[in-house]
């Protein structure tokens, strides 16, 4: 049995590392704008592009949105009590639905 506990440890200190990231880890336009440039290069397809951001729980208009743009926002919530900031990412991509290249901006929300 203690085999068995060893290897689950080792397993799951390998496994942990490893795991998707999430929207949370991205707080600042430069980290967004690294994760895009890392994980998203330009060339990357509409339906992958819409995959990642699923994957890491990040709202986007997925393919709603006929024309050559996918919208994303990362909603932070920081700010203060009546402003909210947010990460706003808009995805063009060219006439073959590959990325062309993209826009990261911070958005401040309120009345």
């Amino acid at each position: 049995m203690r085999n068995t506990a060893a290897n689950l440890a080792l397993a799951w200190s390998i496994m942990v590392p490893m795991a998707p990231c999430h929207a949370t880890d991205l707080r600042t336009v430069a980290d967004v704008d690294r994760f895009v440039h890392e994980a998203l290069p330009i060339g990357t397809t509409r339906s992958k592009l819409v995959e990642v951001l699923n994957e890491r729980r990040i709202e986007n208009s997925e393919t709603k949105s006929p024309s050559g743009i996918v919208y994303a926002i990362i909603r932070d919530g920081s700010g203060g009590p009546l402003i909210k900031k947010s990460i706003a990412i808009k995805f063009f991509f060219d006439e073959a639905g590959r990325l062309a290249h993209y826009e990261v901006r911070e958005v401040l929300t309120g009345p």
